[in-house]
């Protein structure tokens, strides 16, 4: 018997880390990526789900043994209709794949912070778009700029301003 392949993918991932109700939608937004990165997926990370509240997971736990790394995605992504939620995994599977962990740095300019979010975008519409309308995933693209993009500038303002007023007191 042939399996579909989000039923394969949902038999191999680790399903240690994320609750029952998400397992059907990550398998089947998996089963939208070429075969390679699945794959590269499945044997490199896991991915980090949780409902609500705080959790913990050592980097000593067995089952992250051989890992690359974690994946995480927030419990609310998953209420989401399908193409976010596909469109959220393949960004976040580039990342991963693209090693672009980025390490938050507040002297980094916006685009030093932008940079791998656009790569990762891009990724994403590539893989996708063999799925779905490459119209309807270029206005995914930078979601997360345009939400967080007064956050930034602003926090970017404060930073300068901070460090302006240490020169100028250094001065004195």
């Amino acid at each position: 018997m042939t399996w579909p392949k989000w039923e394969q993918i949902d038999y191999d991932l680790d399903k240690d880390f994320y609750p029952e109700e998400v397992r059907y939608p990550l398998a089947k937004a998996l089963s939208l990526l070429p075969e390679e990165v699945v794959e590269a997926v499945i044997e490199n990370y896991i991915f980090f789900i949780i409902e609500m509240g705080g959790s913990y997971l050592s980097f000593k736990d067995k089952r992250l043994e051989g890992k690359k790394g974690i994946i995480h995605l927030d419990y609310s992504l998953f209420k989401k209709n399908s193409m976010e939620i596909a469109f959220t995994v393949a960004h976040e599977v580039a990342h991963a794949l693209g090693d672009d962990a980025i390490e938050i740095n507040l002297n980094m300019t916006l685009e030093e912070q932008t940079k791998p979010e656009i790569k990762a975008d891009k990724l994403a519409v590539e893989w996708l778009s063999k799925h779905y309308e490459k119209e309807s995933l270029i206005p995914m693209c930078g979601y997360w700029k345009n939400r967080t993009l007064k956050k930034i500038m602003e926090e970017d303002r404060k930073r300068r301003s901070k460090n302006l007023k240490a020169k100028r007191d250094k001065k004195r």
